[in-house]
């Protein structure tokens, strides 16, 4: 979590896509919709590759290698049911 909570604080561009507000909440908040050009997958793997690149341990590092798209649902997964 704490990771997680890193990498977004330093990768705004990421959190919007995965936060992004509404329209409504723009509306209600006067101010503008805040939008990514890409889409929430590809923001799931960015923060995956933020996190188990540099895991401490190997193993995870070279299963992220060669899984990427597992870590990716697996943060998926954790931001929808957290």
């Amino acid at each position: 979590m704490e990771r997680l909570l890193d990498f977004l604080d330093t990768h705004l561009e990421v959190a919007i896509k995965l936060f992004g507000n509404s329209t409504q909440t723009a509306k209600l908040e006067g101010c503008y919709k805040l939008t990514a050009k890409s889409n929430k997958a590809a923001g799931y793997l960015q923060v995956a590759d933020g996190i188990f690149s540099i895991d401490n341990d190997p193993g995870v590092q070279a299963d992220f290698v060669i899984n990427p798209s597992k870590y990716a649902k697996a943060v998926d997964n954790y931001i929808t049911n957290t």
